[in-house]
């Protein structure tokens, strides 16, 4: 038998059995019912104003991960050292330079 033929055979057998199976099965396994199931106890609570959950309170602090080292230069420049395992071999340095003319006073 030519492996052409018997690969045209396979591919249209499993075209069949999908056809078949989705026939079969498709009406009653994508029917809706309309209605939206109740949600669990105490999950998909929602705030009134969706405003007052995109804005975090300013007086909340997030929590710093214990594995962070924190500290302050003597010039007043703040660090913050973790553990990098990927890049091996490598440091990964990010700068956040806090300047600009937000933070500048009126006599600047």
């Amino acid at each position: 038998m030519n492996l052409t033929v018997s690969k045209k055979l396979a591919i249209a057998l499993i075209s069949a059995l999908f056809v078949f199976f989705t026939l079969l099965v498709g009406p009653s396994a994508f029917a809706q019912t309309g209605r939206i199931p109740d949600p669990p106890d105490g999950a998909w609570t929602f705030p009134a104003n969706p405003v007052d959950a995109a804005v975090a309170p300013l007086d909340s602090v997030m929590p710093v991960d214990p594995s962070i080292i924190i500290g302050e230069l003597p010039n007043g420049m703040r660090y913050f050292i973790r553990e990098n395992p990927y890049p091996a071999g490598r440091v990964d340095l990010r700068l956040v330079v806090k300047v600009g003319s937000l933070l500048e006073d009126d006599d600047q």
